[in-house]
């Protein structure tokens, strides 16, 4: 999208194309993208004030605009003085500030045009865009004074589109004459704008059961979210308070889920080296698939192939073979495991899940080789150590990745791949934890964070062989 279409113009939502729910997670990855940087009530209703008094000194107004003016700038005026964070009064403000703006400059067009008879400025104004204007102010107004739903980073991401809109054709009223793109831009602008509109009448008329405006107050913070989404406000406030107590540092402590609903605050606060595992009742599965594709892009390897990832997996299953201390049972797995790596090679050399399964079973392996090493120099009984030794999952791991690469062959490779790249990047971490100083205090509540991640990620490998999720399977 970002390679095809601005990150900084929204579009509009149009029934049976995506999931509402994907569309409301667009909204909110808009909104992060799109917020100005001083974006509070106060300023934004001061800016409206600004505007709406230029447009009563641009011309005569009928009554109906002259009226909703009055009331827009009363609440304007209240709002000036409110100190209260809330987005989509800010946005709304700044949404009826630009609309305004934009009719006085078409009256201004207007009474100029009767001279210059310009024939793109004509199709402007016998388009109607003053009226569609004010039905755009009618709407913003409606809602910022009305909406008190759960989805405010929602809402006021359309307002914000809405605005941009009007910016944009405000910008075309200024083109040269002779700019012969004037009249295509502006059929992709009206257009753009009708469905917006159409977006914000269906909201304020509560059309949609995700953004019910009579949802008083907004979802508690994880423990309790399981009916619906936490809002950008609630998470950020719930992360810095996780931050203000350490929780966050060293990689010790990971944060709720639904902190993948905001690109920003995940970015900031957790980052993406480490898969957050799926759990049940944090965010819709469909939000976390967008999620799980978006790691793949983010950690997929330069070398990412079948080929190199198999060369590295026999590497390392030869070498946990020398170690000597494997159970029959898994040298029948490093036997499998060997197979399966000639055969995939030959019969799928393409395949994404393959090769991020390979890089994962190469990864387990390699941490039981330096286990092993590890058990036959822990003579002294480190706590650390010692600690690090009862973890037993590289073997379940290695086997649920090899019955994986083998079999899958559903419709959402990449976020397959994505789910054993994030079990790779955790058994990495334990390698890691192997050569740090054993005395150093947070080592043993690292080690449980990452135990702890491990688990929840071969739970849900568990689950996609086990074929629980129908958005994996083929149909």
């Amino acid at each position: 999208m970002e390679s095809r279409w601005s990150s900084d113009r929204l579009l509009p939502w149009m029934p049976g194309y995506v999931l509402f729910e994907v569309y409301a997670c667009y909204l909110n990855e808009y909104l992060y993208r799109n917020t100005p940087n001083i974006f509070s009530t106060s300023a934004a209703a001061c800016t409206c004030l600004d505007m709406e008094k230029k447009l009563s000194c641009a011309g005569v107004l009928t009554a109906d605009v002259y009226a909703l003016s009055n009331r827009i700038k009363q609440q304007a005026h209240y709002m000036s003085k409110s100190d209260l964070p809330s987005p989509v009064e800010a946005a709304g403000f700044l949404c009826i500030a630009e609309e305004a703006e934009l009719m006085s400059e078409l009256l201004a067009c207007k009474s100029k045009n009767s001279v210059e008879n310009d024939d793109f400025i004509t199709e402007v104004l016998d388009d109607d865009s003053f009226n569609f204007s004010n039905k755009v102010r009618n709407t913003a107004f409606d809602i910022l004074t009305t909406y008190r739903g759960p989805c405010s980073d929602s809402i006021a991401a359309s307002l914000l589109g809405m605005k941009k809109e009007a910016n944009l054709l405000r910008e075309l009223l200024k083109l040269n004459r002779n700019r012969i793109d004037r009249f295509a831009r502006l059929n992709i602008c009206e257009s753009l704008r009708e469905h917006l509109l159409k977006f914000l009448i269906d909201i304020n008329d509560c059309k949609f059961p995700e953004y019910d405006s009579n949802k008083k107050g907004k979802p508690e913070h994880a423990q309790t979210n399981h009916g619906g989404m936490v809002s950008y406000l609630e998470s950020k406030k719930c992360l810095q308070s996780m931050t203000s107590r350490m929780e966050l540092k060293d990689s010790k402590f990971v944060p709720p889920l639904d902190i993948i609903l905001y690109r920003d605050l995940m970015e900031t606060t957790w980052s993406w080296d480490r898969l957050l595992p799926w759990e049940l009742g944090y965010v819709p599965f469909d939000f976390y698939l967008v999620y799980l594709n978006e790691y793949f892009y983010q950690n997929t390897p330069t070398d990412f192939n079948v080929h190199a990832a198999v060369s590295i997996c026999l590497k390392m299953e030869e070498k946990l073979s020398r170690t000597g201390g494997l159970t029959a049972d898994e040298v029948a797995l490093s036997n499998s495991i060997k197979e399966k790596a000639d055969y995939m090679i030959k019969s799928d050399p393409e395949s994404p899940v393959a090769a991020a399964g390979f890089m994962c079973i190469a990864e387990e392996a390699e941490f039981m080789s330096e286990l092993f090493e590890c058990k036959t120099q822990n003579s002294v009984e480190d706590v650390f150590i010692t600690e690090l030794l009862g973890d037993k999952l590289s073997t379940d791991v290695r086997k649920i990745a090899t019955d994986i690469l083998s079999t899958y062959d559903g419709p959402c490779s990449d976020s397959i791949a994505a789910s054993l790249l994030g079990m790779k990047k955790e058994a990495n971490l334990l390698r890691e934890l192997l050569k740090l100083n054993p005395k150093r205090m947070d080592s043993l509540a690292m080690l449980k964070s990452c135990k702890s991640q491990r688990q929840l990620l071969l739970q849900f490998l568990i689950d996609i062989h086990g074929s629980k999720f129908p958005q994996l399977v083929t149909s």
